[in-house]
């Protein structure tokens, strides 16, 4: 077989491979990621119902926490949130915390992906194994080791999709490529021999970074948004990859944690958008223009 003929193959045979486990990708996920493998169950800092709020606030243990579950007659009925300045200095925890009810409460084997997906509304939930309270997850545990391989993942899942959509409106790599600058060109190029040496290489677009996807679907599709907005989410997608694979943090603060979760849901968000994206024929490069100086893109980081 020619090598042009194994290639085309071995791209036909990618892509519906990709089609095909999307959807089974997805499911795969949110049941190999649950609740259980990142919540807490040993060692929970809780406070009695009747116990006055000054001594809840002064005693050491409670001060790495915002929210505490309350415990009555050995049973929690409740969580106190106790961010700086949300609690009065006087009266006791029955007359501050909130009653227990469906909003606080997740099962041990609900997934991740669904925890994040509230977690800005409910950053603490009790978690719940059978009938009984056994635990609790919060935004706090965003930095384990669980989440860190889902939210790879996720991003990988992306970039995927983003190869896919190219794949099917550019068979040909030299109309893809055109979209952009010499430079990155010349990069993909270089890291295709490479891989093609090693007998690693399905085609050009596996040599590519996820910036330059990026810069193809951002120059030639019909988005459901601004270029503006498009560009600012898979930059923030990217920076979130990056943290997640060189082992920085992403949600150690409240601020950082929620931007995660905001990044997560505009990572699904595309994954889905993708499935229907066609490409915008008054793209410039599509009418001729060229990626390369003036007639077209200065810098590939820089979409029209």
């Amino acid at each position: 077989m020619a090598d042009q003929d194994r290639e085309t193959l071995v791209k036909g045979l990618h892509d519906a491979r990709l089609v095909a486990d999307e959807a089974a990708l997805a499911a795969a996920l949110e049941r190999g990621f649950p609740v259980r493998l990142i919540g807490t169950f040993e060692g929970i800092v809780t406070c009695a119902i009747d116990e006055p709020l000054a001594v809840v606030a002064a005693r050491a243990e409670t001060q790495a926490f915002d929210q505490l579950p309350v415990v009555e007659n050995e049973r929690i009925v409740g969580l106190l949130r106790r961010r700086p300045g949300s609690l009065p200095a006087v009266g006791k925890v029955r007359d501050a915390f909130a009653r227990l009810d469906e909003t606080m409460l997740i099962a041990a084997d609900a997934d991740i992906l669904g925890f994040l997906a509230g977690a800005k509304a409910s950053p603490c939930r009790l978690i719940l194994d059978g009938a009984r309270i056994t635990g609790l997850v919060s935004k706090s545990d965003l930095q384990k080791l669980p989440v860190r391989s889902l939210l790879f993942h996720i991003v990988t899942h992306l970039e995927l999709a983003m190869a896919a959509w190219i794949r099917r409106y550019f068979p040909d790599d030299a109309t893809w490529l055109g979209v952009l600058t010499r430079s990155r060109r010349e990069a993909v190029e270089a890291r295709y021999r490479g891989l093609a040496e090693a007998r690693l290489a399905v085609d050009r677009l596996t040599a590519t970074m996820f910036a330059d996807k990026r810069a193809v679907i951002l120059r030639t599709a019909s988005l459901p948004v601004s270029r503006n907005r498009a560009k600012e989410d898979f930059e923030a997608i990217e920076a979130l990859r990056d943290a997640v694979a060189h082992i920085g943090d992403y949600a150690l603060s409240q601020e950082a944690a929620d931007r995660t979760i905001d990044t997560v849901a505009l990572t699904r968000f595309w994954i889905t958008a993708l499935r229907g994206l066609e490409v915008d024929e008054r793209a410039p490069r599509l009418a001729g223009r060229h990626a390369d100086g003036d007639p077209g893109y200065p810098d590939e980081s820089a979409p029209p």
